[in-house]
């Protein structure tokens, strides 16, 4: 049995983390991530990160500049901005 292994490639060795990490390693995607959007409409707008002023002033078909104003006039919630602009 101990000869089958080995030859198979089953032996102990290979439950070993770090060898096994070494013989397949992993590639990294941190970079591909993408942070989650929450689009609900109980979503607040962050108005310090740019991404989600560009997100949702996408979404309601305005520029960030109107959002921005948007914002001042109702907060932040998108469920207020939606009945704001009618949507």
């Amino acid at each position: 049995m101990k000869k089958n292994k080995a030859r198979m490639g089953l032996g102990e060795d290979d439950l070993n983390p770090v060898e096994t990490t070494k013989k397949h390693p992993t590639e990294d995607d941190s970079d591909q991530q993408k942070p989650l959007i929450e689009r609900t409409e109980d979503h607040e707008i962050n108005v310090a990160e740019y991404s989600d002023l560009l997100f949702w002033a996408n979404e309601f078909n305005i520029s960030i500049e109107e959002l921005k104003m948007v914002i001042l006039m109702n907060g932040n919630s998108v469920r207020k901005i939606k009945k704001y602009l009618s949507l």
